[in-house]
């Protein structure tokens, strides 16, 4: 589970910054996929860390947006006394 906390920062009509920080809590058990082309990502034991986020919205018209999520997550597994750090990169289109 995430929760983060978000700020809106306006810089003009068409362009929204929303920097966000937060916590990430998972506890799971991590069965590795049946063949080769069930890919998925998991964890095996309880993992905790922060989350930082700049999340940028970019409004294109009136009925058109583009929000980009690049994401980093530092991860500590309790169970293997290990820790990592995960930076994803996601982009949301709206209609």
């Amino acid at each position: 589970s995430v929760s983060s906390l978000y700020k809106l920062l306006r810089i003009s009509d068409d362009i929204t910054f929303m920097p966000n920080m937060g916590v990430l809590a998972g506890l799971g058990n991590y069965q590795p996929p049946a063949s080769s082309g069930n890919l998925r990502q998991g964890f095996d034991g309880f993992v905790a860390g922060p989350q930082l986020g700049l999340d940028t919205k970019f409004s294109l018209g009136t009925s058109f947006s583009i929000t980009i999520k690049p994401q980093y997550q530092l991860r500590y597994n309790f169970k293997y006394e290990q820790s990592g750090g995960t930076l994803t990169f996601n982009m949301i289109f709206n209609l």
